[in-house]
């Protein structure tokens, strides 16, 4: 009877043009015919065979847009007609076939729709008796035809830019059409009972064969049974949720518990106030054994009531905003028959514990979520107190008792176990909706001591730090069982991570137990101690303040879990930008400021320790200096790490990341101001290049470089803030230093020459190396201590320009490259730059632009002046002119270079050579990848050596040799002394631990045969009284016992 056709109405005017397009079709070209056997060209098209008495038009106005990828409405103008003749748009129109029946059609009602693609409200106009009406939900109003064009046609351009945002439109969706001449409708029966049965409602006689043929107006206006009861139904559905599922009856619930009378001295929770408000013992009413039975089971059946809401109506209800309010109704309740509580829980909670669960962890609205775990929260503690429950898990082997205690007990942990238990399945399906399942779970462990302690017994830290680490869990494949018999192994992924998952209660809780449990399980250590956890934790955690707490409890004195998080936080800090690295170095000044045993070490891995820049090369040579600016000490971790310190990020990305270096120097100095460790280490820090006297002398300049650029925008990040952060961090740090040790850091921009707390050397080629000794620590497992000789000099930095007094500014180009075609080739200051007599000489510099960062780490632009470009580039050409020359003179001569036009200067500096790096190298001949730990321990008078790391972790690969390490003197005519090394060695399951001890007076010294001029040590003695610590290096008074910065002996 009824048929719906769907018609073309994008850039067609009418409905006409709608059928046109409908039966025009489209060519289709060598199509094979089996009938023929032949190929054709084809033409494929629609068109009406049958006419139906009602015909259904669906106008296709909405379509997928490839371009927006999403739906979109069209609204523009599309007419169609009240009377409409078919009959060209059938086979028997196409085929000019006149049959002998009625085409003619009338329109008996549209569907209008008015929305839009996503959204919209639909409403009919309908023919009705030969009146038209207009049903619009439950309003039925009379309908002027004449307006139906305005009302259904549409009209909107379908000519829009695409950043338009489509508007709604109201137009035609659906057009039926009934036929004026209808057809005979035929009946077909299954058998004879169901023929008398339907045709005995329409008032006509049945005969022997089961199809019949009817006119159309001869049918009665009957509705199969089936159908009535499914509509009447529906209406009664309707209705129903209509009155109940309404702000009007929940507001009825909730005054109606209101006005119960309430005991005069009852304290009640205010019934619109925050929900995490608590009172004392959990606003239980002390006096609840005065209240009558009576009053009782009115306060019980109330309770039944408001439950009833909570659980089974308003969660499926548009406006649950109610609930809120019906919270504290309910903890009333409860704190006035505590006695009553356990009962109602066993008899309601218990029985729909699956529809709970299901409402805490999947439910749509957070409010309603919330509101429940809140509920939840406060009948459990009731429960728990009134009871006084142990949570004691033992108690659930007990299997048949009648002792209503146990019974309590047992009820109340099963239910929160199979809370638990949904960690498996249900709760990684919502991870968009989880927090307040984790908030229970944590407000529910804060409760009470009891809680607590069955939250130790279950183990919850390993299932919620399984839980958080996925398949990425230590416990996925390996873990010991569980006390409630948890498997880890069946757990499934976090589904669907468009969108950011919130672990804040998750980690909150664990936290918690943490700082509360003294003793862990096997498979909480795996979780704690286990990389993942933390990388993955810093990575997808936007509040750090519980994993701070975390890692501060755990890393107490434990150095393998310290280094694990020192690894994993200069990882982040690495990768991490200006707007990110912040909260990390949050939790690093916290990590290095804990007072334990393993301070230092802390310190020294945060921060780095100072080694000398070799090259890459398997021999390890110091690289040549080009340009006396560069560095020649780097600050690497003392582990097996691919990370960068504090001190190595912060001097290599100073040019070129300003406002994220500005954040590390901020942090820097607040922890040298606070923490006297870090502060006696900075200090002490040897500098990075040539042009500094020590580590810290570049940072006034650098912050007058940011200076300049502070009032560049940045949407993220304030500048001027920050920056006044770091320069209050900077003058007291600057106050600090200058009091103990009465030398000035720079603090304006005037040239002076830098002053250290230790000389400093520019250390040159190498003269000689050899193996002092190698000790073997294990089979196929060597360690090689290697002594080099080199050229060396006392470094004299200077300040404004940032330069170095030993080489002549002659030869140097902007103060600092090296310009070695100018030098005489017998200058013994090649012994200090690396170049060979028998090479090209090199090229002159580039010229260096004034490079600045317009947005960190994103857009790099030069600005140079243009008279200041000019004038390098005269320089650079007249150099490099000079260069040419040089290597046209060089085939004239074989074993010398002959000299250019212009005379090379001679340089002569005041050379030495000393034995003053030690280097140590392990050499692995096994086929395993092994775990290396090497320490040096210096005996008490060696502190006039260079301050060796702590501890020095390395992975050695097979058949490999690898630098560990190297000690550099601080004054060179010192004897190394006497000091021990400790190595050990992990592989496979077997660790070897051994003590060495390097005594100098068994090692070979070599001397080289040349006059050098020797400096002393530079450490004052008793002058004016004064007297300088052997390990903080501060000045003070003879008369102190006590060093007043680091704490040291002087006895």
């Amino acid at each position: 009877m009824f048929y719906t056709l769907t018609v073309k109405v994008k850039g067609l005017k009418n409905l006409y043009e709608s059928f046109e397009n409908m039966i025009s079709g489209e060519t289709i070209q060598d199509y094979y015919c089996d009938s023929c056997q032949k190929k054709n060209n084809i033409i494929k098209r629609q068109c009406i065979s049958q006419m139906p008495n009602i015909l259904i038009v669906h106008l296709q106005r909405i379509y997928f847009n490839l371009d927006l990828l999403m739906n979109e409405k069209l609204s523009s103008k599309l007419e169609f007609p009240n009377n409409f003749n078919i009959y060209q748009y059938t086979r028997d129109g196409l085929n000019n076939v006149q049959q002998e029946q009625d085409y003619q059609y009338k329109l008996k009602g549209v569907i209008i729709q008015k929305g839009t693609a996503q959204c919209g409200h639909y409403y009919s106009i309908i023919n009705f008796e030969n009146k038209w009406l207009k049903f619009n939900d439950s309003t039925i109003e009379d309908f002027d035809i004449k307006k139906l064009p305005s009302e259904a046609y549409g009209g909107s351009s379908d000519q829009q830019e695409f950043y338009n945002i489509e508007q709604p439109s109201t137009n035609a969706y659906i057009l039926v059409y009934e036929k004026i001449v209808k057809q005979s409708v035929q009946l077909k029966f299954k058998d004879q009972q169901q023929q008398e049965e339907i045709l005995n409602k329409f008032n006509t006689q049945t005969n022997n064969e089961l199809v019949t043929q009817l006119e159309y107006n001869q049918f009665d206006k009957y509705i199969p049974q089936d159908l009535y009861h499914e509509i009447w139904w529906d209406n009664h559905k309707f209705m129903f949720e209509k009155h109940i599922y309404c702000e009007d009856f929940f507001r009825f619930i909730k005054e109606y518990a209101e006005i119960q009378k309430m005991p005069v001295n009852f304290q009640q929770y205010p019934l619109s106030s925050d929900l995490n408000i608590q009172l004392p013992f959990y606003g239980i009413y002390s006096q609840y054994n005065e209240i009558t039975v009576e009053d009782q089971q009115k306060y019980y059946s109330i309770l039944q009531y408001l439950m009833t809401m909570v659980i089974d109506i308003i969660p499926t209800s548009a406006d649950c905003n109610i609930i809120k309010e019906y919270v504290n109704i309910i903890r009333n309740l409860l704190n006035l028959i505590p006695i009553k509580a356990y009962e109602f829980f066993k008899l309601y909670i218990m029985p729909k514990q699956e529809r709970i669960f299901q409402i805490l962890i999947s439910a749509p609205d957070q409010i309603i979520r919330s509101s429940l775990a809140q509920i939840l929260l406060h009948m459990i503690n009731v429960i728990t107190y009134i009871h006084n429950l142990s949570l004691d898990i033992s108690l659930l082997q007990i299997l048949q008792t009648d002792e209503s205690s146990i019974l309590c007990d047992q009820t109340m942990m099963k239910f929160m176990i199979d809370l638990i238990q949904r960690l498996i399945l249900d709760v990684p399906k919502n991870h968009t909706r989880f927090s307040q399942y984790f908030e229970l779970i944590r407000d529910f462990v804060k409760s009470g001591q009891q809680q607590l302690s069955f939250a130790i017994q279950i183990q919850l830290v390993s299932i919620l730090a399984d839980f958080f680490m996925e398949k990425g869990s230590p416990l996925w494949s390996s873990f010991d069982i569980n006390p409630i018999e948890f498997n880890f192994g069946d757990k499934k992924n976090v589904t669907g991570k468009m969108v950011q998952s919130n672990y804040t209660a998750l980690f909150d809780t664990i936290a918690y137990l943490v700082q509360n449990q003294q003793q862990f399980s096997k498979n909480e250590l795996q979780c704690l101690n286990y990389q993942y956890f933390y990388s993955k934790a810093i990575s997808e955690i936007v509040d750090f303040n519980n994993l701070t707490k975390i890692i501060l409890r755990l890393t107490w004195g434990n150095e393998e879990l310290t280094k694990i998080v020192s690894d994993v936080l200069l990882t982040a800090i690495t990768k991490a930008n200006y707007e990110q690295v912040k909260p990390l170095l949050n939790i690093a000044y916290q990590f290095i400021n804990q007072q334990d045993d393993l301070s230092d070490i802390r310190i020294e891995w945060i921060f780095g320790y100072p080694q000398p820049y070799y090259n890459k090369k398997s021999e390890g040579i110091l690289q040549n200096i080009q340009q006396i600016s560069d560095q020649f000490v780097q600050f690497p971790p003392s582990f097996n790490s691919d990370c960068q310190t504090i001190l190595e990020n912060l001097f290599v990305n100073r040019k070129r990341f300003e406002s994220y270096c500005l954040l590390l120097l901020q942090f820097l100095l607040q922890a040298a101001n606070n923490n006297q460790r870090v502060f006696i280490y900075i200090v002490n820090t040897p500098p990075p290049s040539y042009v500094y006297a020590k580590y810290i002398d570049w940072f006034f300049d650098f912050l007058e470089l940011y200076k300049r650029e502070i009032d560049t925008q940045s949407l993220f990040f304030d500048k001027q803030k920050e920056y006044k952060d770091t320069m209050v961090e900077y003058e007291k740090f600057c106050q600090t230093y200058f009091q103990f040790y009465q030398i000035p850091i720079p603090i304006q921009q005037q040239t002076q020459e830098l002053v250290g707390l230790l000389p400093n050397y520019i250390i040159g080629t190498c003269v000689k190396q050899d193996i002092i000794q190698e000790i073997n620590i294990g089979q196929d497992i060597t360690l090689i201590c290697i002594e080099q000789q080199h050229f060396i000099t006392k470094s004299r930095p200077q300040a404004y320009p940032y330069t170095n007094l030993v080489f002549p500014q002659s030869i140097l180009y902007e103060h600092q490259f090296i310009q070695q075609n100018k030098i005489d080739p017998q200058s013994n200051i090649f012994n200090l730059i690396g170049a060979k007599f028998n090479t090209i000489p090199k090229p002159p510099p580039l010229p260096i632009k004034t490079e600045k960062d317009k947005v960190d780490g994103i857009d790099f632009s030069t600005e140079v002046k243009v008279q200041e470009q000019s004038i390098v580039n005269e320089a650079f050409l007249e150099q490099f002119s000079q260069y040419s020359m040089e290597l046209e003179n060089i085939g004239q001569t074989s074993n010398a270079i002959a000299l250019p036009m212009q005379t090379y200067e001679s340089i002569q500096v005041d050379l030495f050579v000393s034995n003053f790096i030690r280097r140590y190298m392990v050499d692995n001949q096994t086929d395993k990848t092994i775990n290396f730990t090497f320490q040096i321990t210096s005996e008490p008078e060696s502190f006039l050596n260079f301050r060796p790391p702590q501890k020095i972790y390395a992975l050695l690969q097979p058949k490999s040799q690898t630098y560990i390490v190297s000690l550099v003197k601080t004054f060179h005519n010192m004897e190394w002394g006497q000091y021990c090394e400790s190595t050990n060695v992990m592989y496979g399951e077997i660790q070897l631990n051994k003590e060495i001890s390097l005594d100098q007076n068994k090692i070979k010294n070599t001397r080289v045969d040349e006059e050098v001029q020797v400096y002393g040590p530079s450490l004052p003695g008793d002058t004016d009284g004064q007297i300088q610590c052997p390990t903080c290096t501060l000045l003070q008074s003879k008369n102190n016992a006590f060093c007043q910065l680091c704490g040291g002996s002087f006895s």
